[in-house]
């Protein structure tokens, strides 16, 4: 996989950065009345979903596997697919480098390569000394992490030959550095990559968080699970824009960043995955006897959000954390230790770097002066500083089951 995984398709060209994508469309949006009378009914009559699945505005991941047929759901157990993927790459690299947490993709991934016995893996979980380092969240949540490490996987590392590192410290980019790479676009999406001032594809170059004396190394993150909507009465996979942050940039430039979940080694993993999910939230649905709207969805079943199910849509799939509190939604967008997190981070950020508020203010000033005058405000949040999401097209995965179908069909004649 190339180490620009992502792209943004609008109209006839490809973008690599958030930004530019929204410059270019707002500056057509000016004069085509087509894409700006948009039908007012159904899934279409949100903006963004409307432009992705006319193809006008689109997110996408530089993957074969986005443009195949999904709706035949893989005749395996999920477990197979996932020690198909674990082989290839074993096959394919000579050392593997596991983004790792701890959490249920991460700790997953590591139990099928533990299962199989894949040698020389390195676990690597980073902070940055500007947003983590003096947070006690980061610094609590990291000790308890390598106790369990330990205790879980102590044979296996001696076995195997697996180095761990948790909480390994780089730095990220100073203040001119931080303001070239904006000006530049050398972004992937400006919420992530950037307005998060400490992000991970911000690197000062003082620290390289690996080294490798071969070309043919693995950087494997366990990205997102699926995320699931229900469009026309079929449950469909949607990509996220403000998922796909951009990878650690304080790497050896000889790694090769891949994606776990979505991948061209093993298509079925993520057309697996989106099955059992989409199965699942037709059974929650059914259950509650509502219909499940994209808010429904997102409010219930999201894995990107704290949600009331999402213990469950991620358990159908197949995934395991480490502990009980990376296990929950706790740690999501809007759970109780995220919001705990961001408070904490905040305040070390007042008290232990200048640096950071001063990027904060760069950030904040390019967008009130440069971004609200070249992107459409449809676009933007301009209290948050944000934009709105940029979505993939929809990939049909199957049907809702009749009983469901019958839900919505009552739903919609009342």
């Amino acid at each position: 996989m190339s180490n620009n995984p992502f792209y943004y398709k609008v109209l006839d060209k490809i973008f690599y950065s958030d930004l530019r994508a929204l410059e270019y469309i707002s500056s057509k949006l000016k004069n085509d009345k087509p894409l700006i009378n948009k039908p007012n009914t159904g899934l279409e009559a949100d903006f963004p979903h409307y432009l992705a699945n006319k193809g006008a505005l689109e997110f996408n991941l530089n993957l074969g596997v986005m443009h195949q047929d999904w709706t035949n759901e893989p005749q395996h157990d999920i477990e197979y697919y996932r020690e198909q993927t674990c082989r290839a790459l074993e096959s394919k690299y000579d050392k593997i480098v596991l983004g790792y947490s701890g959490g249920t993709d991460s700790e997953t991934i590591l139990e099928t390569f533990k299962k199989i016995g894949t040698r020389n893996i390195h676990l690597l979980n980073g902070m940055n000394a500007e947003s983590h380092v003096f947070s006690k969240t980061r610094t609590e949540l990291n000790a308890d992490l390598a106790k369990r490490v330990q205790k879980k996987h102590r044979k296996d590392i001696d076995n195997l030959g697996w180095q761990v590192d948790i909480g390994k410290v780089w730095n990220t980019t100073n203040e001119k550095q931080y303001e070239d790479m904006i000006t530049d676009y050398k972004i992937g999406h400006w919420s992530g990559d950037y307005k998060n001032v400490n992000g991970w594809h911000q690197d000062s170059g003082k620290v390289r968080l690996t080294k490798t004396k071969t070309s043919n190394t693995a950087f494997v993150l366990g990205q997102e699970k699926p995320e699931i909507l229900i469009e026309n009465d079929w449950w469909v996979y949607k990509l996220l824009h403000q998922v796909w942050d951009l990878p650690l940039a304080a790497m050896d430039p000889n790694s090769e960043v891949v994606y776990f979940w979505v991948n061209d080694f093993e298509p079925n993993l993520i057309k697996k995955l989106s099955h059992l999910k989409a199965k699942e939230m037709d059974k929650i649905f059914c259950e509650l006897k509502i219909k499940p709207t994209p808010e429904n969805c997102y409010q219930l079943c999201s894995t990107l959000h704290a949600s009331k199910y999402y213990d469950r849509v991620t358990k159908a799939m197949g995934f395991k954390a480490i502990s009980p509190l990376l296990q929950s939604s706790s740690t999501k967008i809007g759970g109780e230790w995220f919001k705990l997190d961001a408070k904490t981070q905040l305040e070390s950020q007042k008290k232990h770097s200048q640096q950071t508020l001063n990027k904060n203010k760069i950030a904040n000033d390019y967008f009130d002066q440069e971004i609200v005058k070249k992107v459409d405000s449809r676009f933007i949040n301009k209290n948050k500083r944000t934009f709105i999401p940029i979505w993939g097209r929809s990939i049909k995965i199957r049907p809702v089951s009749e009983a469901l179908g019958k839900i919505i069909s009552d739903k919609d004649t009342r």
